[in-house]
């Protein structure tokens, strides 16, 4: 393996999604996945009259430790990326 440790770092965003300045926060939940227990944040823009796309980010706490994924969509879209979520299998830590 010739890349160095820092390498995959640079394909991964980190910070606060430009979509979403200003927004709202319409619902705060914890849920289960099989990644493991998760607060699910789910924000609206502050501009009734804009884009129907839904902003929602997971905390995720894992074996592995705690990961956050981000999910911004069309909002009829959101039902179908959210049930995908599912389908992904537990991180197992590794001894």
């Amino acid at each position: 393996m010739t890349e160095s440790a820092a390498t995959p770092r640079r394909r991964w965003r980190d910070g606060i999604h430009p979509g979403v300045v200003g927004s709202k926060i319409a619902s705060l939940e914890r849920v289960e996945l099989p990644l493991g227990d998760a607060i699910r944040m789910e924000m609206v823009s502050p501009d009734p009259g804009g884009e129907d796309v839904a902003h929602v980010q997971f905390y995720i706490c894992t074996e592995a430790g705690g990961w956050a994924l981000w999910i911004s969509c069309p909002r009829g879209e959101l039902a179908d990326l959210e049930s995908t979520l599912q389908a992904i299998p537990p991180l197992a830590r590794e001894l």
